[in-house]
């Protein structure tokens, strides 16, 4: 997928922001 890597880092930012939670 051409979007894969912006996918992972929309993840990423999700997994930190629930990190911060």
């Amino acid at each position: 997928m051409l979007h894969s890597r912006l996918i992972f880092k929309h993840l990423l930012d999700l997994l930190k922001s629930a990190l911060n939670l």
